[in-house]
């Protein structure tokens, strides 16, 4: 599990649209593999003020974490970055299934949502996923208890495995996000595609991926073949992560199941909502021109914003 720069900029973007503050809860210790250099230029752009010699504070740097032992240079510890980054926090914890690296909320996310939780229902402002749904065998029930912690207007940031990764239980596609998002009622939906391009410079951490933003609408074509539009995706891209951004409606917490949506045959399954996907945020700052011709998949389900 961890926290790569793609994700930290998401979030950064969900704090520039509104502050992050009050209650956050990551899930897992995640180790946060961005590069010193990359984290300043962050900071810089969404105008944070880092402690000087961040880097060499002892308090500061992460020396638990499995991916932070091993790799080459020194990683922040995730509750120095969300509570230096975000100085309006007033409570920040990790959940885990047992106190492994610290966790304070145990929960097997696994389970059914439990009395035992409830105090933790409504309770959460922010939570973060670095790649905890595509590492348990039921993230379906995972992410129903994400919904259940989140307070009304409360927000998710996720990033988790969209194709097969060496290491990953499970791969989760975009419209997974999306139509439990859309069918429960969530103010702001955002959902993205970041595929990484297929060359020798890849690395395990810090890449530069091409960002797609993901909708359910799109153009039928006669002649779509789902297995030669990914066989043509995966020439050009290897890895691929879904990111996801939402924010909670004012709803309680009745969940509602979302059908395939190839599947809807009739209005009253139609989860995507025209409304909700006007409302969506502004797009990310990323490099690149937006409008360069580069799809995926053989469909307009994916739209090219850009690269980060």
């Amino acid at each position: 599990m961890g926290l790569n720069a793609q994700g930290l900029k998401l979030i950064l973007e969900e704090d520039k649209h509104k502050k992050i503050n009050g209650r956050v809860l990551c899930l897992g210790q995640n180790t946060v593999h961005v590069k010193p250099n990359l984290l300043q230029e962050l900071a810089d752009e969404y105008k944070k003020d880092l402690p000087s010699k961040w880097f060499e504070d002892q308090n500061h740097v992460d020396k638990e974490t499995k991916t932070a032992k091993r790799v080459e240079y020194p990683c922040i510890k995730q509750s120095s970055l969300f509570k230096i980054f975000f100085p309006d926090i007033k409570e920040f914890a990790v959940l885990d299934c047992s106190n492994y690296e610290g966790a304070s909320v145990i929960a097997d996310l696994n389970l059914p949502f439990s009395k035992e939780l409830s105090s933790q229902e409504n309770m959460w402002d922010f939570i973060f996923d670095g790649s905890v749904l595509d590492n348990i065998f039921n993230p379906t029930e995972a992410l129903i208890t994400i919904h259940r912690f989140l307070k009304p207007f409360g927000r998710v940031v996720s990033v988790n495995s969209f194709n097969f990764l060496p290491g990953a239980m499970l791969s989760i596609s975009c419209e997974w996000f999306y139509s439990f998002f859309a069918q429960n009622n969530y103010l702001s939906n955002k959902v993205y595609l970041n595929a990484l391009r297929v060359s020798p410079e890849v690395n395990a951490y810090n890449n530069i991926f091409d960002w797609f933003i993901y909708s359910p609408v799109f153009t039928p074509k006669k002649t779509f073949d789902a297995g030669k539009a990914a066989n043509d995706t995966y020439k050009r891209y290897s890895s691929m992560n879904v990111l996801v951004a939402a924010e909670k409606g004012s709803d309680n917490n009745q969940i509602k199941f979302p059908q395939n949506l190839q599947y809807c045959f009739d209005q009253t399954q139609i989860w995507h909502k025209e409304e909700l996907i006007t409302k969506s945020r502004d797009l990310p700052n990323l490099y690149e021109p937006r409008s360069a011709d580069i799809e995926v998949f053989d469909s307009d389900h994916y739209k090219y914003i850009g690269r980060f």
